[in-house]
């Protein structure tokens, strides 16, 4: 399927898109819970999904004048032990964090965790189609798509279960954000992946494809991307970018269907994790 070409009058600098990158982060975590801004950063706390790597965070994440790192990162932690859980993932204003700043957020427990933020370049339709794939917007099956998100979450986190019920519930109710179109692969009328786009203006931040473990090494993902692609061109998006895991065995993908690499992003993790 050749697609018409994204318009790009001009290449943001990677701050910017990095700050989109962010954004994409702190308004689905939004979806789920209320915001509170602190001195030190913007925090996501949901009590009731403790487990939740999603709902409870921290953006934004800042030295304020009147504390030094410590005392920023201090206030953080407290805060969400104070509303009965844990912050499970910090991003910071400035990217990359400030020294300081990174030396107290390990102190305190967090590691430093690298990705790889890729720009489309150029649609490069993939090389095999994959035969008999539908494509459908996921809202259309939304208890087909509920039962996907469950088996991921339970994939990602086979020994921690509830866990992986807090993250399901999450990623569920993420799909009342209207900014965010999900897509729905279904191979014989079964779910076989799921992908999406949050458009923020211009930018489209798309969410890396899942692909259900019966259906894998057939093309699930390069299709999904494809059709998720088309639908960033004919919203006439001019930058399209992705986030993923440094190393992550999906960056050839990405780089076949025409990203490029463009910055590395980072933040910070519990070293805790479910």
């Amino acid at each position: 399927m050749q697609l018409p070409v994204i318009p790009s009058r001009s290449e943001p600098d990677p701050a910017t898109l990095i700050r989109a990158a962010h954004r994409a982060h702190a308004i689905l975590a939004r979806v789920v819970n209320e915001e509170t801004t602190l001195d030190a950063a913007t925090v996501f706390v949901d009590s009731d999904r403790p487990n939740d790597p999603i709902a409870n965070t921290a953006t934004d994440t800042r030295i304020p004048d009147a504390l030094d790192a410590a005392a920023a990162v201090d206030q953080i932690v407290n805060h969400f032990r104070d509303s009965g859980t844990n912050c499970h993932s910090v991003l910071t204003s400035d990217d990359p964090c400030p020294s300081d700043l990174a030396a107290a957020l390990e102190q305190a427990g967090f590691r430093l965790a690298r990705f790889q933020l890729n720009l489309l370049d150029r649609f490069k339709p993939p090389a095999n189609p994959c035969a008999g794939l539908q494509t459908i917007p996921a809202r259309a099956a939304y208890s087909q798509l509920t039962g996907l998100l469950i088996a991921r979450a339970e994939e990602e986190f086979p020994h921690h279960r509830a866990a992986a019920a807090d993250i399901a519930a999450t990623w569920i109710d993420q799909l009342d954000e209207p900014r965010y179109e999900a897509f729905l692969g279904r191979i014989d009328g079964q779910p076989a992946g799921l992908t999406g786009v949050l458009t923020l203006g211009q930018i489209g931040v798309i969410q890396p494809p899942f692909t259900h473990r019966d259906h894998r090494r057939k093309g699930v993902a390069a299709a999904l991307l494809a059709q998720t692609l088309d639908h960033c061109a004919r919203a006439q998006l001019e930058q399209v970018i992705i986030e993923a895991p440094e190393n992550c065995p999906a960056q050839p993908l990405y780089e076949s269907l025409g990203f490029r690499p463009l910055t590395t992003t980072t933040r910070f993790l519990r070293q805790t994790q479910p």
